[in-house]
């Protein structure tokens, strides 16, 4: 009646957020679930005080990783001996209410063919508004842009209940997710060259590509605080932005699309680049993109090993392929030129 769930959430230098996340994952009225606290080499105090507040319950269990494995890594590491039907990703610097699973299994359990879902995930500083890293469910341009339901690039809408939908999505947020754990042994676990930012939708290419449908769910809610654990290196998130959107295009798109689309995707990067140059204020995050492009070459024989390998899994065990992404638009096109702001304003285009 309860499926078990295992909930993996990182812990990364500090301890007062990850606290706060797990004390609110434990009040959950679900009965049936096991937390994963993560440790990617945070150093003894952190790991003592997680210890310390946690000893003797049952349902927690740390796993010290001893070094930085990023997103993918370290949620890999717990995947891997994870035992439950389902499993939750959840980032440390979310808090979640104490009935958002009950919908999410309950839309899962109706909905086999589903290999995924996402709660809606509001900001923790202003409940009202749909928060940066996941609003309600996200979606993929031609030439790799994400964008979502209640948030396109920086504007951010507040919820009012547009999206009280079970839509079908491309993809995920990272910041809170879950997915069956079969899933992950047809479809394989994060990609660790990713470290983090786009590892999700790397995944959820595969499960959409596999067949499996993506869900949003609006009755589960998260709130989330945004770079709790990197607000002090916005260069560095940057430049992970820009290379790993193009290995998740490198890595997963036909080779056709590639010809055709990545020349464009690279004009696009060099008017970015172009425009943070003249523009003082982010005159740094031209070197975000250089030092994104320069660690792409660099990186080039693992990312054509990793493009052999999930070609070959689209083959072998994905006969039957589903066309991705599900909207054939340019969003930067209908953001910036046409004034599109909204998701709801937006000329979609199904392929």
């Amino acid at each position: 009646m309860f499926p078990e769930i295992d909930i993996i959430v990182l812990s990364y230098l500090e301890s007062d957020r990850l606290i706060k996340c797990v004390d609110s994952v434990l009040m959950s009225t679900y009965p049936n679930i096991r937390v994963f606290i993560v440790d990617n080499g945070s150093g003894p105090e952190v790991t003592a005080r997680i210890k310390d507040r946690y000893s003797g319950r049952a349902k927690v269990v740390l796993i010290e990783n001893g070094r930085n494995l990023g997103y993918a890594g370290g949620n890999n590491i717990a995947l891997k001996i994870a035992e439950g039907r389902y499993c939750v990703m959840l980032n440390n610097d979310a808090i979640v209410d104490c009935n958002w699973l009950e919908p999410m299994v309950e839309l899962m359990e109706k909905n086999p063919g589903a290999g995924a879902c996402q709660p809606k995930i509001l900001n923790i500083n202003d409940p009202g508004r749909f928060e940066y890293a996941g609003a309600a469910g996200g979606y993929i341009d031609i030439y790799g842009y994400p964008f979502m339901r209640g948030r396109i690039f920086d504007t951010i809408e507040s919820d009012n209940g547009q999206y009280d939908d079970n839509a079908e999505l491309d993809w995920c947020s990272g910041a809170a997710f879950m997915v069956r754990t079969d899933v992950f042994k047809k479809t394989g676990f994060f990609d660790p060259a990713f470290f983090m930012y786009a590892e999700e939708i790397d995944l959820c290419w595969r499960i959409r590509r596999c067949s499996y449908r993506i869900l949003f769910v609006p009755r589960s809610k998260v709130y989330h605080e945004g770079m709790g654990s990197i607000k002090n290196r916005q260069i560095f998130k940057l430049h992970l932005n820009y290379r790993n959107n193009l290995i998740l295009l490198l890595k997963n798109y036909s080779f056709m699309h590639l010809l055709s689309r990545m020349p464009v995707r690279m004009i696009l990067d060099c008017v970015s680049a172009v425009y943070f140059l003249l523009n003082k204020p982010a005159k740094m995050r031209f070197l975000a993109i250089l030092w994104a492009y320069g660690e792409l070459i660099i990186m080039l024989p693992r990312i054509i090993y990793a493009r052999y390998s999930v070609q070959r899994l689209f083959k072998d065990r994905c006969p039957e392929p589903v066309k991705y992404p599900l909207f054939d638009v340019n969003i930067t096109f209908q953001y910036f030129i046409l004034g599109k702001k909204k998701f709801n304003e937006l000329i979609l285009r199904r392929r």
